[in-house]
């Protein structure tokens, strides 16, 4: 489903953990567009103290965009 959400002109992309795909990651990357998909733990594996504040910054602008679409 990400494969339809991407657009040629987009500068970056955000989406929440469910989006999580390192082959859509290094593609994103490799064209010069931002990754700001939330990282997600691994099984047996935490997030680390710099994951987690990523994911904090990334949903804060994220839900300046979602909160108008609940009402």
């Amino acid at each position: 489903m990400t494969d339809k959400l991407i657009r040629e002109d987009d500068e970056a992309i955000f989406g929440d953990k469910g989006y999580v795909s390192d082959k859509l990651k290094k593609a994103a990357r490799k064209a010069g567009v931002y990754w700001a998909v939330l990282d997600k733990a691994k099984p047996n594996k935490k997030l680390s103290a710099t994951q987690k504040k990523r994911n904090k910054k990334h949903s804060s602008v994220r839900a300046k965009v979602e909160h108008p679409f609940r009402i």
